[in-house]
């Protein structure tokens, strides 16, 4: 972008064009206010954490963070260690995850709009909701051998009807809405889908983690089914309200 302006000098009685140029990055026209809102970006080591620094820098409202705790539950053990340090995110206007290499599924772009143009008003938002229930989904089944027969083991227990998929944990919500889904995944979530025999059955996932790296990890050469659940059955907290056991 260039501007002219004239500077009049005084004794030469004419007018001097002086040309400014301003720089066109993006960032320089975001709106000034920025929300009082923290996603954390999921990193597992050194490396991922500083990929992430460097992937999410120009966003206000990414926080990459190293997962404490790493296990079977995958990104899923991240809700114990929000927990612990609630103070950090307790008074956000909103809170949410997504993981070091989102920006490999979703445009970043469309997060930042998501994030800036949400009135406030929203419990939760779900950054990669693909839209299709998850029993019609065939790749999900198809990919995940055992999905769709633990999926349905919930959908019976809970008495709630098939929804939308969203297969990463990519979303936001209120504080107080985090601090009871996270007890909900703690307390009910988690004991029950550790008692379904095929849980930690291998969900033929291979595009991430190498085997060595998948032992040091939980002590198996395959990703069980339990990340892949729960990424999707995660929603379930925030579309119906009392929900619970049956």
């Amino acid at each position: 972008m260039i501007l002219y302006i004239y500077r009049i000098m005084p004794r030469l009685a004419r007018s001097k064009k002086i040309e400014i140029n301003f720089p066109t990055n993006k960032s320089l026209f975001k709106p000034i206010h920025k929300k009082n809102i923290i996603i954390y970006v999921l990193c597992f080591n050194h490396d991922t954490y500083n990929k992430a620094n460097n992937i999410y820098s120009e966003y206000y409202w990414a926080k990459p963070i190293i997962m404490k705790y790493q296990d079977y539950t995958f990104e899923n053990a991240i809700w114990k260690q929000l927990l612990e340090i609630k103070d950090e995110w307790i008074h956000c206007e909103m809170v949410g995850t997504i993981s070091w290499k989102a920006n490999t599924k979703v445009h970043l772009n469309k997060i930042e709009n998501m994030i800036n143009n949400n009135d406030m008003n929203t419990n939760y938002v779900n950054f990669y909701d693909t839209s299709n229930l998850v029993l019609s989904d065939k790749a999900s089944a198809k990919n995940h051998p055992h999905l769709r027969e633990i999926w349905n083991f919930l959908l019976d227990k809970f008495q709630i009807p098939d929804f939308t998929e969203s297969a990463s944990n990519y979303w936001m919500c209120k504080p107080i809405k985090m601090l009871g889904f996270i007890n909900w995944y703690l307390n009910i979530c988690l004991p029950l889908l550790q008692s379904h025999p095929l849980i930690f059955e291998d969900a033929k996932y291979s595009n991430s983690l190498n085997i060595d790296n998948l032992i040091q990890l939980w002590g198996k050469p395959y990703y069980p089914h339990f990340p892949f659940v729960f990424e999707r059955f995660h929603k379930a907290f925030f579309i119906h309200d009392n929900l619970h056991l049956n």
